[in-house]
């Protein structure tokens, strides 16, 4: 019985125009509107589309019982040579070859699936059209692409305000499927003021008319990131983020909390934080900005400044305090452990207890 029922499949098969693919001709419906321009074959029924690819799976599943059994008679005869097994060889070898071809047209079943939620709303139009052709006196409906209405956003989730506490902490705000945005603001924030610093990376975005919009505005900042498509913003100091989306949308924001120093790289000295959660690079004592901010500028040496006062006196030397940029005199006749002498007087020999005070005048007094 199951072999006069794949027959009449081949049979029914054969009536199909080789050009004809019902999956290529539902894949390529357009958005805008269209008017319907094929010729059905004589030989086919119309019949739901939806109907048509749910058929495949049970086909390809008979056909596969149908191998079965033919292999197990195979065994049975166990001859290659006998009018028996020749004609079962014939018939295998059009089975594999209908299966072959079944599994091909499972395959672009299952893509065509997969687009099939973008092109419902023509998919329904098209369904009316077919059904039309029964009739003689059916005027085809205008297949349209206008969208059902998109579901209201829950403004009042606890999702759409947000607040971080800690370095490295991450979050998202994510609207996986179309929803309706109307007088409804997200709110992104940092606990403290100063401290953290916030990258955010946009996907998966999509807005359905031109009407549609996502802007991302740092408090204060005097910016506002129109988003258009999946991008990456980075460096926000500002402590509150309005996120202000409208109309019909889908979107995820993934975001972390940085160091505000994370990635400063001040040369020679280190990142500290200023007022209004800058960073700001602090220089080592010998060191000051660049016009970039970073430390990368020597001061000068205090000893071609003021090592004349250390060297009017005979065997005096002056000697640079690398972890302060200061300078100091190594005076004849005073303990060589003494680092607070700024001048070197040769008729006093003490080590005062503090940095002593510069006496430029004492550079003439001691030369005369």
């Amino acid at each position: 019985m199951r072999i006069l029922l794949f027959l009449l499949f081949i049979s029914l098969a054969e009536g199909f125009d080789e050009s004809f693919d019902p999956i290529e001709f539902v894949a390529s419906v357009k958005d805008e509107p269209q008017e319907l321009n094929f010729t059905m074959p004589d030989t086919v029924a119309t019949n739901d589309p939806y109907n048509l690819l749910d058929e495949v799976d049970g086909i390809k599943a008979h056909v596969d019982s149908l191998m079965s059994q033919i292999e197990g008679y195979l065994d049975h005869f166990n001859n290659v040579t006998g009018p028996e097994a020749v004609e079962i060889q014939d018939f295998v070898t059009a089975v594999a070859r209908a299966q072959k071809n079944l599994k091909v047209i499972q395959d672009r079943k299952t893509n065509a699936e997969g687009r099939l939620e973008n092109i419902t709303v023509s998919l329904s139009g098209l369904a009316i059209q077919l059904h039309c052709y029964q009739d003689s006196n059916c005027h085809p409906v205008p297949i349209t692409t206008t969208l059902s209405p998109a579901p209201d956003y829950n403004c009042s989730s606890t999702a759409t305000n947000q607040t971080v506490t800690y370095v490295n902490q991450t979050g998202q705000f994510r609207i996986a499927s179309r929803q309706n945005f109307g007088k409804c603001n997200l709110t992104l924030k940092a606990e403290s003021p100063t401290g953290l610093m916030f990258n955010l990376s946009i996907t998966d975005f999509t807005a359905y008319d031109s009407t549609s919009s996502l802007l991302i505005i740092p408090d204060g900042s005097g910016k506002t990131f129109n988003i258009t498509s999946d991008q990456q913003i980075n460096g926000i100091t500002n402590q509150f983020i309005d996120i202000i989306p409208s109309g019909q949308l889908k979107f995820t924001i993934n975001y972390i909390a940085l160091d505000t120093c994370e990635g400063a790289n001040c040369g020679n000295g280190i990142c500290n934080v200023a007022p209004g959660n800058k960073p700001i690079c602090k220089c080592d004592s010998c060191y000051q900005q660049d016009a970039n901010g970073k430390c990368t500028i020597h001061k000068p040496d205090p000893c071609d400044q003021f090592g004349e006062y250390c060297t009017a006196a005979d065997n005096g030397t002056c000697v640079t305090n690398s972890w302060d940029c200061t300078y100091y005199c190594k005076c004849p006749g005073v303990s060589p452990t003494c680092t607070t002498l700024t001048y070197c007087d040769p008729n006093n020999h003490d080590c005062p207890p503090q940095r002593s005070p510069f006496l430029g005048r004492l550079t003439k007094l001691i030369h005369v």
